[in-house]
């Protein structure tokens, strides 16, 4: 029977070796030899280093806690802790894996938002003045007070910035909207500007374009034209914020408007 000394011997690899068997720079194996991670031998004959059975067990449970997230220093308290400490810094480890998980899951729909608003954008572009229906919602005026900004910075995927504008268009309703189902959450003493419950009469979606940041700079009564001269009446305008961007060096707000059609539609 061979002895243990000579069979450990098949496992003697040298630096090179192991980088390719690992994938890992050469550069990293020295560094992890320098911070004691890896242990290892000396080749009798030269004096070279060699990597044992031992060393690419401690290089295996290395990259093992590494692809936890674990910093090296975390791994060097491993190497050296109780098995109870390291349950302990493991469990650790995993809530704040599970806390970043949830940042990034709130990223993702902010994310999601937003394209699903760019892919607004370039639906109404394509297709204006096609039948749509508002949802109920509530306006609330525009202000510095913490109760609305609070609405105002949580409101994701609600529908937060909203215009009003009412014939002959010469005046906006600016405000944070709130869906009428959310009633609930106004802020006690906030009176609302607007509201919109079941629409009544039909309405029809096109895209409208602000200067940025004011809303009031607008060309609504030319968007609207087409529609007058087919004998439409129009009524209220309801504009949700869509996307911003620049044309000519000038930055523009661009909203999904609904404006609202009393009587027959005609196109």
């Amino acid at each position: 029977m061979p002895d243990q000394k000579e069979n450990s011997k098949a496992f003697l690899k040298n630096i090179k070796d192991i980088a390719k068997l690992f994938n890992v720079p050469k550069s990293a194996l020295r560094y992890w030899e320098k911070k004691g991670l890896i242990s290892l031998e000396r080749n009798k004959e030269n004096d070279y280093r060699v990597y044992s059975k031992k060393s690419i067990s401690e290089i295996q449970d290395l990259l093992m806690y590494r692809s936890l997230g674990l910093s090296l220093k975390d791994i060097c308290r491993i190497n050296q802790a109780s098995v109870d400490d390291n349950i302990d810094m493991i469990a650790k480890r995993r809530s704040v894996l599970e806390k970043e998980m949830e940042k990034l899951s709130n990223t993702m729909s902010k994310l999601d938002y937003r394209i699903e608003r760019s892919n607004e954008y370039k639906a109404l572009q394509n297709a204006p003045f096609q039948p749509c229906k508002p949802d109920p919602f509530i306006l609330l005026p525009w202000s510095f007070e913490n109760s609305i900004m609070e609405l105002y910075v949580s409101s994701i995927n609600t529908f937060c910035m909203i215009n009003v504008y009412e014939p002959p268009y010469d005046r906006c309703l600016e405000g944070i909207a709130l869906p009428l189902d959310h009633a609930d959450q106004i802020p006690e003493g906030v009176a609302p500007l607007w509201a919109l419950k079941q629409p009544e009469n039909q309405y029809l979606s096109f895209l409208f374009r602000t200067e940025y940041a004011f809303p009031w700079e607008h060309n609504l009564k030319e968007d609207l034209k087409g529609l007058h001269e087919l004998g439409n009446t129009t009524g209220v305008v309801i504009s949700k914020f869509l996307t911003a961007g620049s044309e000519n060096g000038i930055k523009y707000d661009y909203y999904k408007a609904m404006v609202e059609i009393i009587g027959p539609v005609s196109l």
